[in-house]
């Protein structure tokens, strides 16, 4: 057991280990910093399995059950899963510096310039954000998980609706919406009057759109699909419950992480309405500009409070982790590869797609369907010359860029408006077209208008 942590150590960086006693090398851990390592069989610690196994003060542990000693304050953190998170929680509590090592290791790691001959290389380290931001990530994660499993109980409400041939959820937007849920509570209650359950709706609806929803209401109404449309309503019931306990204790974390900061300072505009899932938080906006010292983060196109709460969760509060923005891009999976020698296309595996990096993506589908900020025209463009895949990670890099300039140094992000980016863009293709022609020894001369 003790030969696979040895073997995982020098693995990560391209090497086979053939030694039966032990080898040495050097280990390049930080930038600045060549560490020499004496990595024997001594120097690998193995404890259970279980945690009624291992006392206070032993080297945390995990399955297969090994840790290795890198120095007197530094251990490389091997494994994976729940395992892996307590081995990591238990070295940080100790003082200790844990080093978990990067999910793909399919590739192996350079050397460092400083490093001397008979270098292995260096062992890079994956981001681990602090503890209060776990916490926050844990509730936030398990909230988009019960907004999945609400979105299947809908799906579910709209196949038993579909079996008895009721067409509500093709004329009304939203089934789960007030007016939808109305309607199905009715029917679940025993109503079966097409002109009654149309009376349930918003007032917006009666006024566009009373007679495709009263001539949707006609139906078979059978017994099995009643009962698959009750339960499903029950379950949908359920979830909203348990993403108002997620809100209530995120609510809490944001309370304890903000407390001792001091209070923002008073918006200048209004808050941005989140149209989907909003969490049920009292003075969200306020919390979160608490948190971030005072940087509103929704004036950046696509933002709301919802995306700041889903990134500081995932991402935390400390942007100098990646040196420049573009290091930061590229850990969320954002940054333009192309693979390309002539003509030909290389083939190479995509990079990991983190969850952050999803988040910039869906604002980026939502940026490309805005009609004035700049950043909408900027979608637009490339998806016409691209395609619309390449146009989202092309947007949710940018956004990614102004988040890191907004949270790192402060950087307001000011809207020049799709008017001015348009004029921008015609007068690059104008000078760049004036060089072309110059070049081949032209003048472009305008025509009138």
């Amino acid at each position: 057991m003790r030969d696979e942590v040895v073997s995982e150590l020098f693995g990560l960086m391209g090497k086979r280990l053939e030694a039966s006693g032990g080898v040495t090398g050097f280990f390049g851990l930080f930038p600045d910093v060549d560490v020499r390592l004496a990595i024997t069989q001594e120097s690998v610690d193995e404890l259970g399995q279980f945690t009624r196994h291992r006392k206070d003060g032993d080297l945390p542990i995990f399955a297969p059950g090994q840790a290795a000693k890198l120095g007197p304050e530094r251990r490389f953190v091997p494994g994976q899963g729940q395992a892996q998170i307590e081995a990591y929680e238990r070295e940080v509590r100790q003082s200790l510096e844990a080093l978990v090592p990067p999910e793909r290791r399919d590739q192996p790691v350079p050397p460092h310039p400083k490093a001397g001959k008979g270098s292995c290389g260096l062992l890079r380290k994956s981001f681990v954000p602090p503890e209060d931001i776990r916490v926050l990530r844990s509730y936030r994660r398990l909230r988009e998980d019960h907004i999945e499993r609400a979105a299947d109980s809908v799906r579910h409400m709209q196949k038993a609706l579909d079996l008895m041939n009721i067409k509500l959820h093709t004329v009304v937007s939203q089934l789960h919406g007030v007016s939808g849920m109305r309607i199905v509570d009715a029917i679940l209650a025993g109503e079966r009057n097409s002109f009654k359950l149309t009376a349930l709706c918003d007032e917006q609806i009666l006024k566009t759109k009373s007679a495709a929803v009263e001539t949707s209401l006609h139906g078979n109404w059978k017994t099995e699909h009643l009962f698959a449309l009750g339960e499903a309503r029950k379950a949908w019931q359920f979830y909203q419950d348990r993403i108002a306990a997620c809100d209530r204790e995120i609510d809490l974390q944001l309370q304890k992480m903000g407390g001792d900061k001091p209070e923002p300072p008073p918006r200048e505009d209004k808050v941005k309405p989140i149209r989907h899932n909003a969490p049920q938080i009292d003075d969200l906006d306020v919390k979160l500009r608490r948190l971030t010292d005072g940087i509103d983060a929704t004036r950046i196109p696509g933002f709301t409070d919802r995306t700041v709460l889903q990134l500081v969760a995932e991402i935390g509060l400390e942007m100098s982790r990646w040196a420049t923005a573009g290091h930061f891009t590229s850990w969320l999976g954002l940054a333009p590869g192309l693979h390309q020698s002539g003509r030909k296309k290389k083939t190479r595996r995509g990079k990991k797609k983190t969850q952050a990096g999803q988040i910039f993506r869906l604002m980026a589908q939502s940026v490309g369907q805005s009609k004035f900020p700049a950043l909408g025209g900027f979608y637009r463009r490339i998806r016409a010359r691209r395609g619309a895949s390449v146009a989202i990670v092309a947007t949710a890099r940018k956004l990614a860029v102004l988040y890191w300039h907004l949270m790192r140094f402060g950087t307001a992000y000011v809207e020049q408006g799709l008017a001015a980016y348009e004029e921008a863009y015609r007068q690059t293709q104008l000078k760049r077209l004036q060089n072309q022609a110059s070049r081949l020894g032209f003048t472009l001369t305008p025509q009138p208008a």
